[in-house]
């Protein structure tokens, strides 16, 4: 935000057009949700208040940050015997649990950070984590 330049709206914004849901409660609690994050979708979010009174304006300061970083597959090893790592630049949970995926369908084990496989290269593997 500069000093004396009006916010941009993203509701206006033809990058978030259908992904943004506004909820006030009786208690006057507002909640934005972006649904279908997107790596772009990293920025500072303020709510702005605009009221019929003389000054009546209000920015939400220092606003929420949000950090959205996809996961990557990092693959070491030879040939043939190779270890798939899960790797992401976000913090997580004390453990989160992984879930891998060959071929688009969901492995049941194993549920760690890495996941060892002896496969050719016809294979297409990605991992996610769980309740994310």
């Amino acid at each position: 935000m500069e000093t004396g330049v009006e916010p941009g709206d993203i509701g206006q914004d033809p990058e978030y057009a259908g992904r943004l849901e506004y909820h006030v409660d009786k208690k006057k609690d507002c909640t934005l949700r972006i649904t279908d994050l997107r790596e772009s979708d990293s920025a500072t979010y303020r709510f702005r208040f605009i009221t019929d009174q003389t000054g009546g304006r209000y920015i939400g300061s220092p606003g929420v940050s949000l950090s959205v970083t996809g996961l990557q597959v990092k693959v070491t090893g030879g040939h043939q015997d190779k270890t798939l790592t899960c790797s992401t630049t976000c913090t997580l949970t004390d453990k989160p649990t992984y879930i891998w995926y060959k071929n688009g369908q969901g492995l049941d084990e194993p549920t760690s950070l890495q996941y060892s496989v002896n496969s050719y290269y016809s294979d297409s593997y990605c991992c996610a984590v769980k309740g994310h």
